[in-house]
């Protein structure tokens, strides 16, 4: 077989692959909400403006390596690169649009916590000796999973901080 016709085909592969993880973004929604159950609290939902971008650069990156001569290793791992990159795109978009507090889970800042996966809520004692210092703790909150370990947690404003903290402690 010739070197450019592999190429071809892993370029058509990766733009198959591509598309698919894309048009699987309904499918997603759907499996997300039934796993995290009805909404407790709505938090601040971020704009997925940048995540958007990236996909669109996954493709042209896609599209860019088949002016270059790779060898063919290189080609693939620039192309699983743009695809891990396309899925993580993705799942960012979609953990941003869901933030808030559910049955099951907690979605915030593009972060997703089962709730089964939580197993602290460490209490902040700090001595806050400037208001820099202060502000700072105000709007954050710090869980522990036992996957992930210790996680710091930020919030648009200490209501939302405490409105999610007495959610959270009710799951203990």
């Amino acid at each position: 077989m010739n070197i450019d016709f592999i190429i071809s085909v892993i370029a058509i592969v990766s733009y198959i692959v591509g598309i698919v993880i894309v048009a699987s973004i309904p499918q997603r929604t759907k499996r997300l909400n039934t796993k995290i159950g009805s909404c407790l609290l709505p938090l601040e939902r971020s704009s997925s403006k940048l995540y958007i971008i990236a996909i669109i650069c996954c493709f042209i990156v896609i599209a860019l390596l088949r002016f270059r001569s790779f060898s063919i290793f290189v080609t693939v791992i620039l192309d699983i690169t743009c695809l891990l990159g396309l899925n993580l795109s993705v799942k960012e978009i979609l953990y941003r649009r869901a933030g808030g507090v559910y049955e099951n889970a907690l979605i915030t800042q593009g972060d997703l916590f089962y709730r089964e996966n939580i197993i602290a809520i460490p209490v902040l004692n700090y001595d806050k000796t400037t208001e820099t210092e202060e502000y700072a703790y105000k709007n954050t909150l710090k869980i522990v999973t036992d996957k992930g370990g210790e996680t710091w947690i930020g919030f648009a404003n200490a209501q939302e901080k405490e409105a999610t903290l007495k959610i959270v402690k009710a799951w203990f």
